[in-house]
């Protein structure tokens, strides 16, 4: 295997940049793109880590890059420290959630760098834990020497294969099941019946920017008063998505499909296009009957099926996270993973607790 060098150097954002995009290559998912990396950052007024990976005895090249984001813990004067791979650590700053986390290296470098990377955060920098989240990558995939701890949780994604033949919505609501395409049918009679023909545009940039707002308060209705709660609540969260619909993108495409039906505006999708893939990322649903008849999100994605289809795209990515109408929808699965590896499993775990119960302690009646 090669041998690699890693190095964590004090970078500017131009710099960053610079390696990063050098790096990139045309099979780079859409989150360890520079669109959505090099966004992340202008948001942050924290400094990050940045690690740069060479291949020992060329240091005029680099082959890999990452950020990751250090947090110190303690509990009762007893301290450690957690390192998160393209996230800061800190919730309001990374609910701009990053999927198919990972060092950005090519293919033939990319095993090297992972273990590298990890030896030299628990070795040269005494990290106690390494956090990677929501990664193709397994756990055991992550060191080359077995000497660390590995706890890992597993998150189904799900995805649909996208042909030309799906262009034609007959065509596409046949590879559903019997009782889903039914619905699906029943429901573009009820809401042409009702409102009007169903009509999809696509907004980008600027145009996209002044649909946010709305799609914003639909998704807070949704989710603002559940457990996992709206990110439109984070101020942060909006700032990332408007700098990322304003940015320019060269590779990739940024859209939010606006739906309506005559004078109704039945919802927007989300969606990041790039390499042939569709990301869906999220949704802002109309429920415009109380009884639910016209299961408007299941409308949604299956023309926007349809639509990518005419694009010639070949993946409808529904990411992570099970829900039943991405179950009905999609046609395989897949796992991400979180990975939490560290050092010295006891004395980890007794850190650990002992800033778990400090946090009770001291946490207001």
């Amino acid at each position: 295997m090669t041998e690699i060098l890693v190095q964590r150097q004090v970078l500017s954002l131009p710099e960053i940049a610079q390696i990063w995009q050098d790096i990139e290559h045309e099979s780079t998912s859409f989150f360890l793109s520079w669109s959505w990396i090099g966004t992340w950052l202008l948001t942050l007024s924290q400094p990050l880590h940045v690690f740069v990976f060479y291949r020992t005895g060329n240091l005029q090249n680099p082959i890999g890059i990452c950020i990751a984001g250090e947090i110190s813990k303690s509990g009762f004067g007893i301290g450690y420290k957690q390192l998160y791979l393209n996230q800061s650590g800190k919730q309001p700053l990374d609910q701009a959630w990053i999927e198919y986390n990972d060092i950005l290296a090519n293919e033939q470098d990319i095993q090297a760098c992972r273990n590298a990377w990890i030896n030299h955060c628990f070795i040269h920098d005494k990290i106690d834990c390494v956090i990677i989240n929501t990664s193709k990558i397994e756990a055991r995939d992550w060191s080359d020497n077995g000497l660390f701890n590995t706890e890992q949780e597993i998150v189904q994604g799900f995805a649909k294969h996208l042909t030309p033949e799906f262009a034609d919505l007959h065509s596409l609501l046949g590879s559903f099941s019997k009782n889903r395409r039914a619905q699906i049918k029943r429901a573009l009679r009820y809401i042409e019946s009702e409102y009007g023909n169903i009509v999809i545009t696509q907004h980008t940039g600027i145009d996209a920017l002044e649909h946010l707002h709305p799609l914003g308060e639909l998704h807070k209705s949704r989710w603002g008063e559940s457990d996992f709660g709206s990110g439109f609540d984070n101020p942060k969260f909006v700032e990332f998505h408007q700098q990322l619909l304003l940015l320019q993108h060269p590779k990739q495409d940024i859209h939010l499909l606006e739906f309506t039906a005559g004078k109704i505006n039945l919802g927007y999708l989300y969606n990041f296009k790039s390499n042939g893939k569709v990301y869906f990322y999220l949704s802002g649903v109309n429920y415009v009957s109380a009884d639910n008849k016209c299961k408007v999100g299941l409308v949604m994605h299956s023309l926007a099926m349809q639509y990518y289809a005419r694009l010639n795209c070949n993946s409808y990515d529904f990411l992570g996270g099970e829900s039943p109408y991405k179950t009905s929808l999609s046609d395989h699965q897949y796992r991400f993973y979180s990975t939490h590896l560290s050092r010295n499993s006891m004395t980890y775990q007794i850190k650990r607790s002992l800033h778990k119960v400090q946090t009770l302690l001291t946490k207001p009646a």
